[in-house]
């Protein structure tokens, strides 16, 4: 929301008060949006310095405006503030802070602006990264935003026939996050082997083994024999997955490393893959829709078909719980 301000007298007597230095590593950028909360339109820009001047004014103070729920009050110092002399320093500060909690803290990505007319864009301040406005420091801003010299330069577009616009943008992040708590890992290394007897008659419907205990959770394993999809260059593959069963017993999830294979009953080769994964409501399998090509498996001279009979291994290595 853009509030257009007319110039008002300062209060002299505010002006005297000390305020909390900021430092010097602001950086800048241009972007071509307006500031979102707050604008300030200067008509003639020596008449402001002209008239602070004669009222011994320091600074430039809006009226309060509202933005992320708080109001605020954008002060401009046209010749600088303390040891900036020669510099344009601004500040914000937060108001009617008496109705906020003991020991309040508002944590703010607070942005200036001065418009530069000659490029038709904003040039954009910011120091320090997230600003901290607590009850001993409840105004922040920069107190070196451009040096007079570059400011009054009109080749830089900044004061242009005397006018020039200023801006501020301030977002409160309310820290109104999920948190989750991984605990340390178990190593677990549990594992089963289960039989899958007459292979070439079973169809494409999903099997499941029996039920297996590991790390005090229920587990069990799907097959597909003839996989989820085709390949057109690798043909059908037998797809492999891991599934917990009892969720309930931990609702927020298990982080755990597992390894599926099909064991090799020739040699010790075995055709194994692994994972590390979050087994959670809404995500409770895990494992591979290719896990191995159905040509691999049906070859009898690789070992793993043998008797039409697959050997399958599961074995869990370790599980971290999510609270």
């Amino acid at each position: 929301m853009e509030v257009a301000m007319a110039l008002v007298a300062v209060d002299g007597v505010a002006s005297c008060r000390q305020r909390e230095r900021d430092g010097d590593d602001a950086v800048s950028w241009v972007r071509d949006i307006a500031p979102s909360h707050y604008v300030l339109r200067i008509e003639s820009f020596s008449n402001l310095t002209k008239m602070m001047s004669e009222g011994d004014a320091k600074f430039f103070k809006s009226k309060p405006f509202e933005a992320s729920g708080y109001k605020w009050i954008f002060s401009m110092y046209p010749n600088g503030v303390g040891d900036s002399k020669g510099h344009i320093s601004v500040f914000l500060c937060i108001k009617d802070t008496d109705a906020l909690p003991l020991g309040w803290k508002i944590y703010a990505d607070l942005k200036f602006f001065i418009f530069d007319k000659k490029h038709d864009k904003y040039s954009v301040f910011q120091e320090g990264g997230i600003n901290t406005f607590h009850c001993l420091k409840p105004e922040c801003g920069i107190s070196k935003l451009v040096p007079r010299a570059v400011f009054d330069d009109t080749a830089n577009g900044y004061l242009v026939d005397g006018m020039c616009v200023f801006g501020v943008e301030v977002f409160v992040l309310h820290s109104k996050f999920v948190e989750q708590h991984l605990c340390p890992s178990v190593k677990v290394s549990k594992t089963y082997t289960w039989k899958v007897s007459s292979f070439s008659n079973m169809d494409s419907k999903s099997c499941y083994s029996d039920k297996f205990t590991a790390a005090s959770f229920q587990w069990k394993l799907r097959l597909d024999p003839q996989g989820q999809n085709s390949n057109k260059s690798n043909g059908l593959s037998l797809s492999l997955f891991l599934e917990l069963v009892d969720p309930g017993i931990t609702s927020n999830g298990l982080f755990v490393h597992f390894i599926l294979r099909i064991i090799n009953q020739k040699s010790g080769k075995h055709r194994e893959m692994q994972y590390c994964c979050c087994f959670a409501s809404g995500s409770l399998t895990w494992g591979w829709d290719a896990f191995m090509p159905l040509a691999d498996l049906q070859d009898l001279s690789n070992g793993f078909l043998v008797d039409d009979c697959i050997m399958i291994g599961a074995c869990i290595k370790n599980v971290s719980a999510l609270l």
